[in-house]
């Protein structure tokens, strides 16, 4: 995710510097993995927590959760675009 980041500094910041529509438009496409990187990571996490008295069978699930919020940003943004 880190140098991710760093790619999309380095292609908005050369993109503008260029003129180039086609370099920022690809950084804007780095963007858009990169929320798919942090929902997957954040509902990856969720799914190794321990059960306690209210989720009896723990939180596995929650991968199949986060696959489909994925699947309904990227549609989204399908949509958008």
């Amino acid at each position: 995710m880190v140098i991710s980041f760093i790619f999309i500094a380095g292609e908005m910041v050369g993109g503008y510097i260029s003129g180039s529509i086609s370099v920022i438009s690809d950084a804007f496409h780095l963007i858009t993995d990169l929320v798919g990187f942090t929902v997957s990571f954040v509902f990856i996490w969720f799914s190794r927590k321990k059960p306690n008295e209210v989720m009896t069978f723990g939180y596995h699930r929650m991968e199949l959760i986060g696959a489909i919020g994925n699947l309904f940003i990227i549609w989204g943004l399908a949509c958008f675009l």
